[in-house]
């Protein structure tokens, strides 16, 4: 064979290296479900590792120098944004030692670099793992509480008085990249959430869980229809993963909704019941007619409060007391508004 067409063939057959977001394995299926899990939770108006109403989630978050990349949940708390970043890994990580070295290391880096889009003072970091490490887990949820106290010096102490816990603790802080003190490593510890999961197991308690979620999000749902909705929320992780990085929730429960059908998200209806029993016991006390048996005749006062309506669909009616103002109120949404809803306190 001449020499060019070798070189010729070898330039054609040169491999190219995958992008970490175009691979598929386990791996990318556990982080896609956790992602989806995280949606779903959020849905359901369940407690998360981060406070306020889930706004975001974004995958791959590297190039925005989070060093932990694989999920950043965005939250607003009230006036202020509370991101989550998460470590999505495919077995358990953690041991009775402590954490990873790699993921200790990554989150000593959003901790203590200038650069860091981590915020100490709201955000918070989790490593998820696939499986669960029991003597860790105790361990760790013990250490957690010690550090949340406002004594730094007692912590310390619990902490160095247990050999298991003072393992954890020194291991983390020899992780730094940069010189630590003590303080800072509490600091770290508190910010830190580990979140056992048995997705792909079988049979998954997460997954039974997952559906249990998403059966109750829906309205005269079967099982089929929780499985469905489930896979959905999950492709649309995976989608995200593999596309523009960024889901937007909002856009998702509509999405969903055109698809199926979805109860309140979250599901305000015991509320509204209350609601609807107390507005309805106020107005019975509404009388419209006298003790004789008459009845009071508003006719032309609705009439003038129609026109009102038809230009200002917001009026108040004010007058002194026991005018009849209630009464005008009530005859009017029985005649002309029969079916709206009607909230009186």
């Amino acid at each position: 064979m001449p020499k060019s067409s070798a070189k010729k063939r070898k330039a054609e057959t040169k491999a190219v290296t995958p992008t970490r977001r175009s691979t598929a394995g386990t791996g990318f299926d556990f982080e896609d479900r956790v992602a989806a899990h995280f949606v779903l939770s959020s849905f359901a108006g369940r407690s998360l590792p981060v406070e306020g109403n889930v706004q975001r989630l974004q995958m791959q978050t590297g190039t925005l120098l989070w060093d932990i990349d694989d999920l950043l949940v965005t939250a607003q708390d009230k006036a202020v944004a509370r991101r989550l970043a998460v470590s999505c890994k495919g077995n358990v990580q953690v041991s009775a030692n402590g954490l990873p070295t790699s993921f200790a290391e990554q989150a000593w880096q959003l901790w203590t670099k200038t650069d860091s889009p981590f915020d100490r003072s709201t955000d918070r970091l989790a490593l998820a793992t696939q499986g669960e490490h029991s003597v860790f887990q105790s361990a760790w949820s013990d250490i957690k509480k010690f550090s949340a106290g406002a004594d730094t010096a007692l912590a310390l102490a619990q902490i160095n008085a247990n050999t298991r816990y003072k393992r954890i603790f020194d291991s983390l802080k020899a992780a730094a990249v940069t010189a630590v003190t003590d303080p800072d490593v509490l600091g770290l510890i508190g910010c830190i959430d580990v979140l056992p999961f048995d997705f792909q197991r079988v049979p998954s308690k997460d997954e039974g869980d997952a559906l249990a979620v998403a059966r109750s999000l829906l309205a005269g749902s079967t099982a089929e229809d929780a499985k469905n909705l489930w896979d959905e929320i999950v492709g649309r992780a995976k989608e995200t993963r593999l596309g523009s990085g960024m889901l937007d929730l909002a856009a998702l429960r509509r999405w969903l909704r055109s698809r199926f059908t979805l109860r309140d998200l979250p599901d305000h209806e015991p509320s509204w019941l209350r609601l609807r029993a107390l507005s309805a016991e106020t107005e019975s006390l509404v009388q419209t007619a006298l003790p004789s048996g008459a009845r009071l005749d508003f006719r032309s006062e609705c009439d003038e409060l129609l026109t009102h309506i038809a230009e200002k669909p917001c009026i108040a009616i004010y007058g002194e007391s026991g005018t009849g103002k209630s009464a005008l109120v009530k005859a009017l949404l029985d005649t002309h508004f029969p079916a709206a809803t009607r909230v009186c306190t």
